[in-house]
């Protein structure tokens, strides 16, 4: 049978796509995955190929010095249900096989993936949300636990697999649509905003989703996370300056726009107008591109292309392992005429669940909850949401001695070299904003926290450099004054919306006002 038709064929989502495809169409399909790379190998372990039984492959695992054998273990594979782990380069039986960095790869074929663990990567990685999963030396395929370290044990690989980039682009000329098309042409998710009929016509035609501009002042809802770009391309200062400032808000992780030095002083003043800091104004790529002074169309798509998958590569390895998430659920709430608070319903669900929630997908190197002695329903809801429970037994001592009773434990482990830290009662703080906050402690700052207009608020991440002042903490001020004397530090905007908190009964209704507000602004937003 032909190959099926699967995008992104270099991807690990590539691969597993393409085996799902088989399965479905009823060819048996092999998965190879690498578990290891010593020495100079081209992929990283996790790279994988799908191969069916009539030898077709999709993906591959080096640059081409191994896969062609690969491919014929996979089918000896099938023929006779057996799981292979196989040894290239360095130690390898296959001396025939010659690896010219020097180094070794290991590989691992399964010819019985599991289709419903295959199907639930899928979804999450459709979904644009992390995923790990777990493949045995036996060839047993399943989702990886949260206690299961990333890489190969001799025994399992753990693979942690992020959504691919995503780029969105505004432009009303042949620079946004070299871009789209360059993105097209690499299977990934692009989008393009423009107020020409005739860019988003050949948008369509290779391919590429588009969205009418019409005002500045009549923006579409952007649909950005933390693994989109964003680039402007209109060469027009008033559309730059709100189209960058819609994207600063977001949570892109890169943010740029084309143009000379004298367009980039006019952009930087526009956007201080429009109440920009001078930090969040630095976040902007001006002029964008890797290789500087490109003039032609396609070589700037390729300059701008380039530096965003740079910046992709360090967002897509988040030092998640060697976080610690530390949720504060020890607070009284004693303004709270209803009961408790953090077990007020909103939106179906208690207060406490909706912070939570956040983040499930990410494999921490802990998660712990601090919440009052006694407080059952509150921990029944933690545990329920995986989180293991600090009890508190005087939450009266504020949110420092809550924070400062974490820090205990989490100082105690040396895998963990930062914290972040996030409070119950802040149910509308996005994952995309916790995560904007992980990259922004990976830029040269050791200390970063939330920023709703001039104040600076949780959640917030600090360095391990800051471990023992965190633990010194007390009172009620919570970890602003280590913020404020760390000599490197970040802010991460946070929309007034995700910053408000629990605090009276008039703050559910209020947060349930701005849910329902999401829901029909989304509902509504144009495309075309």
């Amino acid at each position: 049978m032909n190959a099926p038709a699967i995008p992104a064929q270099d991807s690990a989502e590539g691969a597993l796509a393409a085996w799902l495809a088989y399965r479905r169409a009823g060819t048996p399909c092999a998965l190879a995955v690498l578990i290891q790379a010593e020495g100079g190998g081209q992929r990283e372990p996790g790279a994988m190929m799908a191969v069916a039984a009539n030898g077709a492959a999709i993906g591959y695992l080096s640059g081409g010095c191994i896969d062609a054998d690969v491919a014929a273990h996979a089918q000896a594979s099938l023929q006779d249900g057996r799981a292979r782990v196989l040894r290239y380069g360095q130690g390898s039986p296959f001396i025939d096989i010659r690896l010219p960095c020097g180094g070794a790869l290991g590989v691992l074929i399964t010819p019985r993936a599991d289709e419903e663990a295959i199907e639930f990567v899928l979804s999450e990685l459709s979904a644009r949300r992390p995923v790990r999963m777990r493949l045995a030396h036996n060839g047993a395929l399943g989702r990886a636990a949260a206690s299961d370290e990333d890489g190969w044990n001799g025994e399992r690989i753990v693979i942690s697999l992020t959504p691919r980039l995503r780029v969105r682009i505004a432009g009303d000329g042949p620079d946004a649509i070299a871009l789209a098309r360059l993105c097209a042409a690499l299977s990934l998710q692009t989008e393009v905003w423009s107020r020409s009929q005739t860019i988003l016509a050949q948008a369509l035609q290779a391919g590429v989703n588009g969205r009418t501009l019409t005002t500045p002042e009549t923006l579409p809802n952007a649909s950005d996370d933390p693994w989109t770009a964003f680039a402007s391309f209109m060469h027009d200062v008033e559309w730059d300056a709100v189209l960058l400032d819609q994207a600063l808000s977001g949570p892109a992780f890169f943010v740029g726009a084309v143009g000379s030095h004298r367009a980039r002083d006019a952009r930087v003043r526009a956007l201080a107008e429009r109440g920009r800091a001078a930090h969040q104004i630095a976040r902007v790529r001006m002029p964008i591109g890797l290789l500087p002074g490109m003039r032609h169309a396609n070589e700037l798509a390729v300059s701008t292309l380039a530096e965003m998958v740079r910046d992709y590569q360090t967002i897509a390895k988040l030092p998640v392992r060697g976080t610690a998430f530390v949720l504060l659920a020890a607070g009284a709430g004693s303004r709270f005429s209803g009961g408790d608070k953090l077990l007020a319903q909103l939106a179906g669900k208690p207060v406490l669940a909706h912070a939570a929630a956040r983040l499930a997908y990410f494999g921490f190197g802990a998660k712990l909850a601090v919440a009052p002695s006694g407080a059952a329903g509150r921990q029944t809801v933690l545990r329920e949401h995986g989180w293991t429970v600090l009890e508190n037994p005087s939450p009266q001592d504020g949110i420092g001695a809550s924070i400062a009773q974490a820090m205990t434990v989490i100082d105690a482990d040396p895998a963990i070299d930062r914290v972040l830290v996030h409070l119950g009662d802040m149910p509308l703080v996005s994952d995309a904003h916790l995560l904007a906050l992980l990259y922004a402690s990976q830029c040269d700052a050791t200390a970063v926290m939330s920023a709703c207009g001039p104040s600076f608020t949780p959640p917030a991440v600090f360095l391990r450099e800051h471990f023992s002042q965190l633990r010194a903490l007390s009172g009620d001020r919570g970890a602003r004054p280590v913020f404020d004397e760390a000599a490197r530090k970040h802010a991460v905007p946070l929309d007034p919306d995700s910053a408000r908190d629990v605090d009276i009964i008039a703050d559910v209704h209020a947060i349930e006002d701005t849910l329902r507000r999401r829901d029909r602004d989304e509902n509504n937003t144009p495309r075309v």
